[in-house]
């Protein structure tokens, strides 16, 4: 793993598999899809609820926590904009040995559902 700049983040490839970063704290984990002037979109990981808007997924947040019953369909495709960075926001980027691993890790996860 990495910690780089925004601009520097910026100019990594699309797939990018990234935190944001402040010190010692790490973010959500995302996927970088496009460079924008002065932004970019990323398909989120580990947040991503299946709903057709905030209002939808709001409803379906809370009523999951009243239920525990229910599941929440995740959706690994949905693109957001950042938009609210700061200049000298950092960023938690993947390496491919990071991502190898990460992946061989939930391999194993497999297993608890089998």
């Amino acid at each position: 793993m990495r910690i780089v700049d925004l601009d520097t983040f910026r100019a990594l490839p699309n797939g990018t598999l990234f935190m944001k970063y402040e010190p010692c704290c790490f973010g959500n984990l995302g996927v970088k899809v496009e460079t924008l002037n002065g932004d970019f979109l990323f398909e989120s990981i580990t947040d991503g609820i299946d709903a057709s808007g905030s209002d939808e997924m709001f409803d379906k947040l809370f009523a999951a926590e009243k239920d525990s019953t229910l599941s929440l369909k995740m959706d690994f495709n949905a693109t957001d904009r950042d938009g609210l960075f700061e200049a000298d926001q950092l960023f938690a980027v993947y390496e491919k040995e990071d991502v190898v691993g990460l992946i061989d890790k939930l391999n194993e996860c497999l297993a608890a559902y089998k």
